[in-house]
């Protein structure tokens, strides 16, 4: 599971670094270098990604990874490909073999906290570029791409999230992670597609026309509006003592022509008003179905015969839905073993926020990364009692007091 989890992660970054570069050698190539991409770009690109990553991963030091590098800049300067597109794509190389350097000197990937803002930045300017300098080329790839790139991010923080959960609960037996896994997936998928189906909505409905036709008409009608305040006033400063000179400026702002194109501004305002409201109808619908489908797949979740405890700090008690709690005499070894792990947690009500979904082993590295008590030891002992089945012995309880 977990491997496979890495796996994704890994093909995902793969992809979304490959749709960016794609964007950027398209700009590069064209805005810069004056020409027309080579016709097959991407897939050389995706071919240097996975030769990149596959060297990565299995290369024992960086002299390999520099090694196999230049071989592919080397590659592609003596490849039958545009002069205008190879150095773009050996520039491309370099940036590949930085990025494995960084790799081989940890070993991992690093999680992504916060949205790439930059690369989202750098597509909408050259979305902006393409669409002003009517280059339809550059202005669809710049559409489409950021649009993958989003999709490809939200699997990165699904992944990433999934990786950190199997690995805080990998000392904890019995839980049904294939199951979780598969129906957190589902409904991940579920909401990209709804993502992807309202952008096609969008585009069958025309939203983005719509919403120019009524950003024109609204700074129409409010150009006239003005027109006519301007007009009042030079008609009431005539009134008051001007000259016929004025009346000619009033009639030179041919307001009647103005008022003539009122109905078919008004016409196109209302259309699409009308046209919005079928998109809000339309998404509204679709959230209603996708959140009726995640409350069927969440019910499959329910695990009989589980017992969830829930840390409440305001009481200070921990209760249960399953069974009774019992500390002292009558209690049975596995009761006092999870009453004594309660009672210490609870010691530090004040230092930490206990939330009922924190598990023990989130409490345990929460408290020690804040340098307040390491408490892992203990941790171990309650979720070997209370998830991995062990009979508590006479140790456990000298070390639990």
């Amino acid at each position: 599971m977990r491997h496979r989890i890495r796996f994704a992660g890994t093909v995902l970054r793969l992809i979304f670094e490959w749709l960016f570069t794609i964007l950027v050698a398209y700009f590069f190539i064209i805005i810069f270098l004056k020409a027309t991409p080579y016709r097959y770009t991407a897939l050389v690109l995706l071919g240097l990604y996975i030769l990149s990553y596959i060297t990565r991963e299995y290369s024992p030091n960086n002299f390999v990874v520099l090694l196999i590098h230049a071989a592919a800049g080397v590659g592609l300067y003596f490849a039958d490909i545009p002069r205008t597109t190879v150095w773009p794509l050996i520039c491309i190389v370099v940036y590949m073999m930085s990025s494995s350097f960084a790799y081989t000197r940890t070993g991992k990937y690093s999680i992504l906290n916060d949205m790439p803002w930059p690369t989202f930045f750098f597509s909408v300017i050259i979305y902006a570029y393409g669409y002003f300098s009517k280059n339809e080329f550059l202005t669809t790839r710049a559409y489409i791409i950021p649009v993958l790139l989003l999709v490809t991010y939200y699997l990165i923080i699904y992944i990433d999230g999934i990786n950190v959960y199997v690995d805080s609960t990998k000392d904890v037996s019995g839980l049904p992670i294939k199951r979780i896994v598969k129906t957190n997936t589902m409904i991940v998928m579920l909401i990209i597609g709804l993502l992807i189906v309202g952008l096609i909505l969008g585009e069958v409905l025309g939203l983005d026309d719509m919403l120019l036709r009524l950003i024109k008409a609204v700074l129409y009608l409010i150009n006239l509006i003005f027109l006519g305040i301007r007009a009042l006033i030079k008609l009431l400063a005539f009134f008051i003592g001007g000259d016929r000179e004025q009346i000619n400026e009033i009639r030179d702002m041919s307001i009647g022509e103005e008022a003539r194109v009122i109905p078919a501004k008004a016409g196109e305002f209302f259309d699409s008003i009308l046209k919005l409201l079928m998109a809000l109808l339309a998404i509204y619908i679709l959230y209603r179905v996708a959140a009726w489908f995640i409350r069927l797949l969440l019910r499959r979740r329910n695990v009989s015969g589980d017992i969830i405890e829930k840390a409440d700090v305001r009481t200070g008690s921990f209760d249960s839905y399953s069974g009774r709690k019992k500390k002292g005499r009558g209690a049975s070894a596995e009761d006092r073993i999870r009453a004594a792990y309660k009672e210490h947690i609870l010691r530090f009500k004040y230092d930490i926020r206990l939330e009922n979904n924190m598990t023990p082993e989130e409490i345990s590295e929460e408290l020690y990364d804040k340098e307040i008590a390491d408490v892992s030891y203990i941790t171990m002992i309650y979720s070997d009692v209370r998830y991995g089945g062990q009979k508590p012995t006479r140790e456990m309880f000298k070390n639990m007091k």
